[in-house]
């Protein structure tokens, strides 16, 4: 199935940087940061990356067209007033600057005003493997 996505009618204010080699997809300034994020302790396995990107996922029967806020090997923050309970179990489509996108299942472990945290499914390591790769590969374009 092909999403066909465009590129937001506005940016944030304090958000700068470029469109990526003409794809839709956003990537965020370094300097941004979220400081509701101070108050929880680090865990994750793999380092976060700034990446505002559209998003389509699926939970509870229903349908969700939003934004990625960061990425990372481990999962994705997504922006949204669709709070779902921790626990909840999600497909994403996630799209890349190299024009791939790749899907997988995760499921909410925050939800808080700002969105979602959602933790990747970790039963298929070759895809988390790719995911790491794609993740990698949006830092050497922030480069």
């Amino acid at each position: 199935m092909f999403i066909k996505f465009s590129p937001p009618p506005f940016l944030p204010p304090g958000i700068r940087g470029d469109f990526c080699s003409g794809s839709p997809h956003f990537l965020f300034s370094p300097s941004i940061k979220d400081p509701a994020m101070d108050d929880f302790p680090e865990k994750r396995k793999d380092a976060r990356q700034n990446y505002f990107s559209p998003v389509v996922y699926s939970a509870q029967d229903l349908e969700f067209r939003e934004y990625i806020l960061d990425i990372s090997g481990g999962g994705v923050f997504i922006k949204t007033r669709h709070l779902l309970p921790p626990g909840t179990e999600i497909n994403l489509v996630i799209p890349f600057p190299n024009a791939s996108y790749l899907s997988l299942l995760g499921v909410v472990v925050r939800s808080g005003e700002k969105g979602i945290a959602v933790q990747f499914h970790k039963d298929d390591l070759k895809l988390i493997e790719e995911v790491r790769a794609q993740v990698q590969s949006l830092r050497l374009l922030e480069q």
